[in-house]
């Protein structure tokens, strides 16, 4: 899992970015970036989108219909975020470098 402890503890006004936020190691996820201030995107299938904003996150994207790295580049301008991942070990990274190793 890429998260917090490699990357930096998310701080209030980052913006996190969580796949898998419904899962096991994702639902913790976006519950520690929200505790600690930051703005939390999960990924999640859109039966649940409730049960992620549940959780406390701001923006949830149904992974199965939406290309996530497209909704987060967003208008120009915007900041890339924090990118916590829960996945296999044995799963190759499913997100472009530029969400993993975002500034904040």
């Amino acid at each position: 899992m890429a998260g917090p402890d490699r990357h930096g503890r998310p701080q209030a006004g980052q913006r996190v970015l969580v796949h898998a936020a419904a899962g096991g190691v994702g639902h913790l996820a976006v519950q520690i970036a929200k505790s600690r201030g930051a703005h939390v995107i999960g990924t999640a299938s859109t039966a649940k989108h409730e049960f992620v904003r549940s959780l406390g996150a701001d923006e949830v994207i149904d992974y199965r219909d939406q290309d996530f790295a497209e909704v987060l580049r967003g208008p120009a301008g915007r900041r890339r975020p924090r990118h916590a991942e829960a996945r296999r070990r044995d799963s190759p990274p499913a997100s472009p470098s530029w969400s993993r190793t975002g500034s904040g």
